[in-house]
């Protein structure tokens, strides 16, 4: 991923107010190993309920040149999220939307976003199953022993490739004014 600064993240919040921007608790940009990441997702010390997710959305039917560039100009898109109170029950596991990993139900949770424009100023509202801790790009850089392919590059190639459609298509629902 293409590092960003507090400015782009601020800037490019599409679901919410200048107001709501301007009092985003930010991570620790400079700590960040942005060539490790396809997104940035942190939850809001001040706002415990909030959460944040950003990352640089490729034009439609752009190729990626490398991992951090694509053949056209990627925007900056950040979203705010909102965790529902409570815990999800010990006994069941859940899916990340995104990484696709099963894992024990208190480590994925249910994240909603309000839409973008009319729709979210109306109360209309997407919700996805998210790792609650937003580490899906290494948990999909990390192989299983028994994923170990002669190929590996390209296997894991893969399943970042279907973790930026994932996304893309969630950021999608978001703007989208339906």
């Amino acid at each position: 991923m293409k590092p960003m600064t507090e400015a782009i993240i601020r800037s490019s919040l599409i679901n919410a107010g200048d107001d709501i921007a301007a009092q985003m608790t930010m991570p620790g940009l400079h700590e960040i190993m942005w060539e490790s990441r396809d997104f940035l997702g942190w939850r809001d010390a001040r706002a415990p309920q909030r959460a944040y997710l950003c990352y640089w959305r490729e034009p439609p039917g752009a190729t990626r040149v490398r991992a951090d560039a694509t053949s056209g100009e990627a925007t900056p898109v950040t979203l705010m999220l909102r965790v529902p109170n409570g815990r999800p029950r010990a006994d069941r596991l859940a899916i990340c939307a995104l990484c696709g990993t099963q894992q024990p139900a208190q480590q994925v949770r249910l994240f909603t976003a309000p839409k973008s424009g009319p729709a979210g100023e109306a109360g209309s509202t997407v919700g996805t199953y998210l790792c609650d801790d937003f580490s899906c790009s290494l948990t999909i850089r990390a192989t299983p022993a028994h994923e170990l392919q002669a190929d590996l590059g390209s296997h894991i190639q893969r399943r970042i490739e279907r973790l930026r459609a994932r996304l893309d298509g969630f950021a999608g629902y978001v703007i989208s004014s339906e």
